[in-house]
């Protein structure tokens, strides 16, 4: 899974879902309606509200097992290099 938390605007997502038995994996983006993580200015202070009980707007796609191992694999070793 990826995660984006941009300074300004709505969190979104991408992940990716092995399927069962070697079955196709699923590509599953995501992003919220409103902000989730959202800082609340008080005249004398502020807090933080998480706006969680909403539903996110999510697209999912059928992407073939290899493929989807290999992409795994890749960011895998891509990372590990940091």
């Amino acid at each position: 899974s990826l995660l984006t938390l941009p300074t300004r605007g709505v969190e979104s997502g991408v992940s990716l879902v092995p399927g069962k038995d070697g079955a196709d994996w699923t590509l599953r983006h995501s992003r919220a309606d409103e902000r989730v993580y959202s800082w609340v200015s008080q005249s004398d202070r502020g807090s933080v509200q998480f706006r969680t009980e909403q539903t996110p707007e999510t697209v999912e796609i059928p992407i073939p097992a290899a493929l989807a191992r290999r992409l795994v694999s890749n960011w895998t070793g891509a990372l590990t290099q940091l």
